[in-house]
C-alpha cells in the first residue's frame, strides 16, 4: 500500500490549516506473505500513525486505495492509529472482493481492518458505501482490539457473511456496516 509501519516505528502527521492529508490510490495487487492488509497504509507490531487535521479546512483522504485482504483504506494489525479530521471525511467506495486460498480468511473490513490487540481513535470521519465479501463493509475489529469512534457516521456499507448490522447497513450474515468478533 502507501506505507507500512511496522516494529515500534511512529508516522506523524499534524496539518496547518487549510490543508488536508491524502494516501491515496495505491494498490496491493498479490502481496505474498504479507496477507493484502492496508491498502493506504498497515500499521503492525505496536507501531503508531497519527493523521491529525483537526483544524478548520483540514481534512483526511483515504480513498482509492486497494487490497486484496484487509483494509482497503487501513490495516491496524497490532499498530495504534489515530485520525482526527477537522472538516468532515468521508472514506466510501471500497469494494474489497478477495480470492480465497486454503486456510485464509476472505477480506474483511473493506474500508477498515483493526486486528491483534490493534488501537483505533478515528474522529469526524463517515464511513460509508464501502463492501466486503466476507465481513465488516466498513469496519472489521477483532482479536482483542480496541475502537473509539466520535462524530462517525456508518452507512450504506454491505457484507456478505459473519455478524449483524448497525445503521441499516446491508448484510448477509456480514456486518454491513461494523463487524467485531
Amino acid at each position: 500500500g502507501g506505507f507500512w509501519a511496522s516494529d515500534n516505528a511512529t508516522v506523524d502527521f499534524a496539518l496547518k490549516n487549510n490543508t488536508q492529508v491524502a494516501i491515496t490510490g495505491n494498490k496491493i495487487v498479490d502481496s505474498g506473505n504479507f496477507n493484502g492488509r492496508g491498502g493506504g497504509f498497515w500499521a503492525s507490531t505496536e507501531s503508531k500513525v497519527t493523521i491529525h487535521a483537526g483544524g478548520t479546512g483540514q481534512s483526511v483522504d483515504l480513498n482509492g486505495n486497494q487490497t486484496n485482504q484487509h483494509g482497503g483504506a487501513f490495516s491496524a494489525d497490532g499498530g495504534h492509529v489515530t485520525i482526527t479530521s477537522g472538516d468532515k471525511s468521508v472514506i466510501s467506495n471500497y469494494d474489497l472482493t478477495t480470492t480465497v486460498h486454503d486456510g485464509e480468511d476472505g477480506g474483511v473490513g473493506a474500508a477498515f481492518y483493526v486486528g491483534n490487540l490493534g488501537k483505533v481513535n478515528i474522529t469526524n470521519v463517515d464511513i460509508k458505501n464501502n463492501t466486503s465479501d466476507t465481513g465488516g463493509g466498513g469496519f472489521f475489529s477483532s482479536y482483542q482490539s480496541e475502537v473509539t469512534l466520535t462524530n462517525v457516521e456508518i452507512s450504506g456499507n454491505t457484507a456478505n457473511t459473519q455478524g449483524s448490522t448497525v445503521n441499516n447497513d446491508n448484510f448477509t450474515n456480514g456486518g454491513g456496516g461494523f463487524y467485531s468478533r
